[in-house]
């Protein structure tokens, strides 16, 4: 089932039909745990470079559960300067199926800090 959190950013189980007009982000080589900061960097710095083109994001894990969840959460709260607690919380509403494994939510934001400031710094 894809969950669109935002209009140009989403979630899903790789097993659903991916669509052709989405920036397809494949976290399957992730641990649904911890993982290193270096490595959850990647997906969420690719994202933020397709959103910059114009495209739209869509994560994809395994069961479009966790991972994929956890990693679109982060997004989010990084682009709106929002605290990650606070996303997940709003997702739960929107998708009450999703489980992001406690591991995974501390490695994501571990990272959170990390790119917040200077992705996000507004030009003057």
């Amino acid at each position: 089932m894809r969950v669109l959190v935002r209009k140009k950013i989403g979630f899903q189980s790789i097993g659903d039909e991916l669509p052709h007009d989405f920036s397809i982000i494949d976290l399957r080589n992730l641990i649904d745990g911890w993982n290193e900061p270096t490595k959850l960097m990647v997906p969420v710095t690719e994202a933020l470079c397709a959103l910059v083109e114009g495209k739209k994001v869509l994560f994809v894990c395994h069961a479009g559960l966790s991972r994929s969840a956890g990693m679109c959460i982060t997004l989010v709260a990084i682009m709106e300067r929002r605290s990650w607690d606070e996303v997940h919380d709003e997702v739960k509403k929107i998708a009450p199926q999703i489980n992001v494994e406690p591991g995974f939510k501390k490695a994501c934001k571990t990272i959170f800090p990390l790119l917040a400031r200077p992705i996000l710094k507004e030009k003057k």
